[in-house]
């Protein structure tokens, strides 16, 4: 672990804290918390490690990259031991086991093989359903907006897979004609999503996989109501929060400190009022507007959308649950408004372009079909 430790150091020192990629990219600066962690010894109790939350810290620095510097400039051994401001990630458990065969450059490409076979395994689940269209506008939308080299980063991965393990989860319900597991499986997803990470963008592993769920319902008539959808999503919510709880809660009674309590919702911009969230959400969507390299791809399925519901008013019913689940971004950027502006911030604005296209290929093929009928 040692030596894997010191390789992904100079590795650190090599990318930067936030080295980016086709607009996207990595956060180095969390990342290295996470391998930091790992090696710091703060109690003799492997338990008490897990959930310290602690880092060595370079403090001759005395800067909020301490933890970073850390890693490669010699104070490790000699370094003061400090307290992250907020809740531990329990992924940190997992890339310990990983640095034991191999440095941070081998964890990245382990992240990737796995998040590279989800992605198939659920592409090839929307083809089975919604056919190769549906497929390759899912693979697209992810490649432009998550991408791939987004799940190689730390703190970025764990959101990525379970996104891919909830579409998986929506086809096999699909398969058995029960849509009762969900509201487990979403809760677990929920839960997973707030122990293993720092809220990256938790919310596309419930938008993007339930608008999957409303294109099945839209083709086979399932009979999926709008209570289903918000049922699961309540779900999903209870388990991120009830896990969050206990592992404020689990910190105080092991620690007997408060372990980043006072920033449980470090995202939610509690500095904020309500009225001014408003104002930085508006800045956020202009911004996204400004700097979206798909938005004329976006105009133009919103244009397709509104075509076909001018063409046949049936479909203001169909997209009604498109558009619940095409304003969860913007719910949840109203939310955590105190952490906007990030690149990666904007990642789950996908859900709101994926629930676009949907809409607008199931309009196609309905119109086709009833074509090809009469």
């Amino acid at each position: 672990m040692r030596e894997n430790f010191e390789i992904s150091g100079k590795e650190f020192q090599e990318q930067g804290e936030y080295p980016e990629h086709r607009g996207g990219g990595w956060d180095n600066y969390t990342d290295s918390f996470f391998i930091n962690s790992v090696m710091t010894r703060y109690s003799d109790s492997t338990f008490v490690n897990a959930i310290a939350n602690a880092y060595t810290n370079a403090s001759v620095y005395g800067d909020s990259s301490s933890h970073f510097e850390a890693l490669y400039n010699g104070q490790f051994d000699n370094g003061e031991i400090d307290f992250y401001s907020r809740y531990w990630a329990g992924s940190k458990t997992l890339f310990a086991f990983l640095l034991i065969f191999m440095p941070l450059s081998g964890i990245r490409v382990f992240l990737l093989a796995v998040t590279l076979a989800l992605l198939i395994v659920a592409c090839f689940c929307i083809f089975r359903t919604n056919g190769i269209i549906s497929a390759l506008v899912f693979a697209g939308l992810f490649e432009l907006k998550i991408m791939l080299y987004s799940s190689m980063c730390l703190a970025f991965s764990p959101d990525i897979l379970l996104t891919l393990i909830g579409f998986i989860l929506v086809y096999g319900a699909y398969v058995k004609k029960d849509a009762k597991p969900l509201l487990v499986g979403f809760f677990l997803i929920g839960s997973f999503s707030a122990y293993w990470g720092y809220w990256a963008y938790p919310v596309i592993t419930i938008g993007l996989p339930l608008i999957y769920m409303v294109t099945i319902d839209n083709r086979y008539a399932l009979g999926y109501r709008l209570r289903d959808y918000l049922s699961i999503s309540v779900c999903w919510a209870v388990g991120l929060a009830s896990t969050i709880l206990v592992k404020i809660v689990l910190a105080g009674l092991v620690m007997g400190i408060d372990d980043g309590a006072d920033k449980l919702l470090l995202r939610m911009g509690n500095e904020y009022s309500y009225g001014y969230r408003f104002v930085v959400l508006r800045s956020f969507i202009a911004d996204e507007i400004k700097t979206s390299y798909i938005l004329p791809v976006v105009v133009a399925g919103l244009v397709l959308c509104l075509i076909a519901i001018l063409l046949n008013k049936k479909y203001i019913v169909n997209v009604v649950p498109y558009v619940m689940l095409a304003l969860y971004p913007i719910v949840w950027a109203y939310l955590t408004s105190g952490h906007l502006g990030h690149y990666f911030d904007k990642t789950f604005m996908v859900v709101s372009y994926y629930a676009i296209f949907s809409f607008a290929i199931e309009c196609i093929r309905d119109k086709i079909r009833t074509k090809n009928i009469t």
